[in-house]
């Protein structure tokens, strides 16, 4: 059982690598490093959810900023944006 666990591990370990070799391929193509805004996310938070309330607007400049470090600051592979754009986005969907 341990021998199937280490594999799968490396495994994973793998297809990590070959995710974020794959984004970097296309971000030296000339592809944004982190396709989000804060109206990408709200239109998409809006569609997934099905709702577009979400209450007062103050929410917004947090946003904002938020996205733009991780754009400009967090230096975030292929496999941490797309974890870091689905986070918002929940979060966006649950509010």
């Amino acid at each position: 059982m341990g021998s199937t666990s280490a594999t799968m591990r490396v495994r994973q370990r793998v297809a990590i690598q070959i995710l974020n070799r794959a984004g970097n391929l296309l971000e030296k193509a000339g592809l944004p490093r982190f396709r989000a805004d804060e109206g990408i996310l709200v239109d998409a938070a809006r569609r997934q959810a099905g709702l577009d309330d979400f209450g007062d607007d103050s929410f917004r400049e947090p946003l904002r900023r938020l996205v733009d470090s991780l754009v400009k600051d967090a230096r975030l592979n292929t496999l941490g944006k797309i974890a870091a754009r689905q986070e918002i986005l929940q979060l966006l969907v649950n509010r």
